[in-house]
């Protein structure tokens, strides 16, 4: 398969000849993508203007292409005004204006020449190699919350304990107090349903208030530790930040931390989470990474795969391409289903099967091209780090009961996850 730019009047397929997604997009995901790799579509269609991409390749050379960019904040205020509910009259639809501030705020809805600027202010400080000067903090952060938990019976895993980690991670580095940072674990709870698919009148309402009351806090706390001087990673971002002079640039390096920091507690704590999951539900495969902790990798690897955090992502078509000569023109709308990535039969043996050995061949978990998400070291070392304390040999962690999953979502979130996690006697 491949993407070639316009020439001439070649006689080309369109959208309207490809086959429709087997069920509606609408109705969500889960880990079985079968029915799209038991078909030998390339691409499916969601609507008039929507294409669906999830083979791994045909991810990878899509999230490439110069011309598919982020959606704009324009098209994405438009879904979410058709997400919030239903054909009622516009004075009586909900409202979703912190929906579009965050939106606006975020590095995801930037296109050149604002995303790549935008983007480093974000993804300069959490390299590869600078996030190892955070280990001590985040071993310390885990090992404070896994204090906190242990010998309380059973808990609500992602509530409890990973979403704990990551706010009291970033609220140590951006100056949150104990307070700031369990009223943010609130919010971002709250705002769950602002990653749905479809969302009914109330649940937006109520993702809206909590949106923002999570930028009204967020904000306010960086611009304080800012304003203290001692905080040298704030304050280089403030200075890259105000150098960006290019139009439609985030309000604030506040609101845009705070925007894009939503991936920060939320998306690293539901990697945790469904790695831990994973995990547990291969008990062999739990017992050798708690007998050898260079097997955490391996765990943190094949359990994304398995239950990718990121179901989907959508993309934008900025100017009409082609792609295995089909048309696609500018304003179509892309769903990049990274987690049926994946589940590529075609790069994947078994891929419905969890295998620690597994070598790293493709990895859709975090997404890819220039959209390649700017946190994702930093995620890693935070998941890498709660995986190797909760199976090291003097904690025993199981499930206290099943787990449901949230099904018409973006992600690969459970309504809750019972846990029961206790210390071993030495």
């Amino acid at each position: 398969m491949s993407a070639q730019p316009l020439q001439g009047d070649v006689t080309r397929r369109s959208i309207s000849d490809l086959a429709d997604l087997p069920h509606p997009f609408e109705a969500g995901f889960s880990e079985d993508f079968a029915a799209l790799f038991g078909t030998a579509e390339r691409l499916f269609k969601a609507g008039s203007k929507r294409i669906v991409v999830f083979r791994g390749e045909d991810l990878r050379k899509i999230a490439a292409l110069p011309a598919v960019g982020n959606m704009p904040l324009r098209a994405l205020a438009e879904r979410a005004m058709e997400e919030a509910g239903d054909d009622r009259a516009e004075h009586d639809q909900p409202d979703v204006s912190n929906f579009g501030r965050i939106l606006f705020n975020q590095v995801f809805t930037a296109n050149p020449p604002l995303h790549g600027p935008t983007r480093q202010l974000l993804a300069k400080p959490f390299g590869m190699k600078q996030v190892a000067a955070f280990d001590d903090l985040v071993r310390g952060v885990v090992d404070k919350v896994l204090a906190e938990v242990a010998g309380a019976g059973e808990i609500d895993f992602g509530f409890d304990f990973t979403e704990q980690v990551t706010a009291g991670f970033w609220g140590a580095l951006i100056g949150l107090t104990p307070s700031e940072q369990r009223q943010v674990v609130e919010q971002v709870r709250a705002m769950t349903s602002f990653f749905f698919l479809v969302r009914t009148a109330a649940e937006t309402v109520e993702a809206n208030a909590a949106i923002g009351a999570y930028l009204s806090l967020m904000a306010t706390a960086i611009e304080r530790t800012l304003a203290e001087g001692n905080n040298p990673l704030l304050a280089t971002m403030a200075a890259e930040f105000d150098a960006v002079t290019i139009e439609g640039k985030p309000e604030s390096v506040a609101l845009s931390l705070a925007a894009n920091l939503i991936d920060g507690f939320h998306t690293a704590a539901l990697a945790a989470a469904n790695a831990t999951y994973q995990l547990l539900r291969h008990p062999a495969a739990a017992a050798e990474v708690r007998a050898d902790p260079q097997r955490v990798g391996a765990a943190i690897d094949e359990g994304m795969r398995m239950s990718s955090p990121v179901i989907v992502t959508h993309r934008y078509a900025l100017e009409d391409f082609v792609f295995d000569d089909m048309l696609v023109p500018a304003g179509t709308a892309i769903a990049m289903l990274w987690a049926a990535g994946n589940r590529d039969p075609d790069i994947f043996d078994d891929p419905g099967t969890y295998r620690l050995e597994r070598m790293r061949r493709y990895d859709a978990t975090f997404g890819g091209g220039i959209h390649l998400c700017p946190g994702r070291n930093i995620a890693r070392l935070m998941v890498h780090r709660m995986l190797a304390r909760l199976f090291a040999p003097d904690v025993r962690i199981e499930l206290a009961g099943p787990v449901e999953w949230i099904t018409q979502s973006t992600m690969r979130q459970p309504y809750r996850m019972p846990a029961r996690i206790d210390m071993v006697p030495g």
